[in-house]
């Protein structure tokens, strides 16, 4: 399926092209989200690290 957009209006529509773009656009959005989150686990397990290290540099 061309991207919705691009073919809006060279192309007549039928709902179940809306439907499939619709479905394909959640589809990315939820694997977005499910990146994100993980990008901000690593994240923050990163800081927890380095503050770690930092109160044992001080701790010396």
């Amino acid at each position: 399926m061309t991207d919705y957009w691009d073919s809006y209006e060279s192309t007549p529509t039928s709902r179940d092209d809306l439907e499939a773009y619709i479905k394909e656009r959640k589809r990315r959005a939820a694997q977005y989200l499910r990146t994100a989150k993980k990008a901000q686990e690593h994240i923050d397990e990163l800081q927890r690290r380095d503050e770690a290290h930092r109160k044992a540099l001080s701790g010396k």
